[in-house]
């Protein structure tokens, strides 16, 4: 992909508000519905994380459909990686749900394990955008 061209198109920035605005729904929802594996109390406690996570990568997207070029694009990955940071810190500290009791304790782990891999994902992918970011906005024009 060249910096002077959109890294994606409208039509995929609102299929990914879409997608987010599904999730933001389900994660509102899951109090009602009691699934077996959620603490309702600990999940009081990080449903504002995930909400904030959720409805600034919709803002972001919304806007992205408008304007998106490539240091806008980069910028917007880079902030919803940070609020991504927040919401999974947020769910490693609490940790709202026990599998335990029908799937078993490893189920736990394995569950803690992909959340510090989402974080370690997230932070990567935030340098990076970062580093493209500032890569794009400070770059020389080409002479033609």
């Amino acid at each position: 992909m060249r910096d002077d061209e959109p890294p994606r198109s409208p039509f995929g920035y609102l299929v990914s508000a879409a997608i987010d605005g599904a999730l933001l729904w389900v994660v509102n929802r899951l109090p009602a519905w009691k699934p077996f594996f959620l603490l309702l109390d600990g999940y009081a406690d990080v449903l504002w994380a995930l909400n904030l996570s959720l409805i600034a990568q919709i803002a972001l997207n919304v806007v992205l459909i408008f304007f998106h070029p490539p240091f806008f694009h980069y910028l917007a990955n880079m902030l919803s990686s940070l609020v991504s940071i927040v919401a999974l810190s947020v769910l490693l500290q609490v940790f709202p749900v026990d599998f335990s009791a029908r799937v078993g304790h490893w189920a736990n782990t394995f569950f803690r394990i992909v959340l510090i891999v989402g974080l370690a994902g997230s932070a990567i992918g935030g340098a990076v955008s970062f580093a493209r970011f500032l890569r794009t906005l400070f770059r020389r024009p080409q002479p033609r």
